[in-house]
C-alpha cells in the first residue's frame, strides 16, 4: 500500500499517478498482489455501482477503454457500505480520464444552477 504525499489517499503500490488528485508519484512495485499492472491504472473509486457504470459509459463514449472492479460482497449486503468500486483505464488514457473525472468531481460538488 502507498499513501499520496499530496492528498493522503491510500492505494496499491506501483501506481504512477495518484488516483485521487493526479499527482505524479515515485511509487515502485513492492511485489504485493495488486489490481494494478503495467497496462491499467486506477483512476476513480466510489461506493455505488450505478455511479461507476455511468462513468464507465461516459469514458467509453469518449474512446477510453474502462474496466470496473467491484470489491463489494453481495453475499452480506447488511454489513454496510464500506467496500470500494474501482475504475481502471489504460495507462496511455490516464491523462484524458483524469481530466474528465476532475471536471465530473467539480460539477458534482457545485450547487445547482451554477454551471459554466
Amino acid at each position: 500500500m502507498y499513501q499520496c504525499p499530496n492528498c493522503g489517499s491510500i492505494f496499491e503500490s506501483g501506481v504512477p499517478i495518484c488516483p485521487e488528485c493526479g499527482t505524479a508519484l515515485d511509487n515502485k512495485q513492492d511485489g504485493s498482489v495488486s489490481f494494478y499492472n503495467d497496462d491499467y491504472l486506477m483512476v476513480y473509486s466510489c461506493f455505488d455501482l450505478y455511479e461507476a457504470e455511468m462513468l464507465k459509459t461516459n469514458l467509453e463514449s469518449g474512446g477510453i477503454l474502462c474496466e470496473i472492479v467491484n470489491k463489494k460482497d453481495s453475499s452480506y449486503p447488511g454489513l454496510g457500505n464500506n467496500a470500494d468500486i474501482h475504475l481502471f483505464v489504460r495507462v496511455e488514457d490516464g491523462e484524458a480520464a483524469f481530466e474528465y473525472l476532475a471536471d465530473y468531481e467539480r460539477k458534482k460538488h457545485e450547487p445547482p444552477g451554477e454551471e459554466d
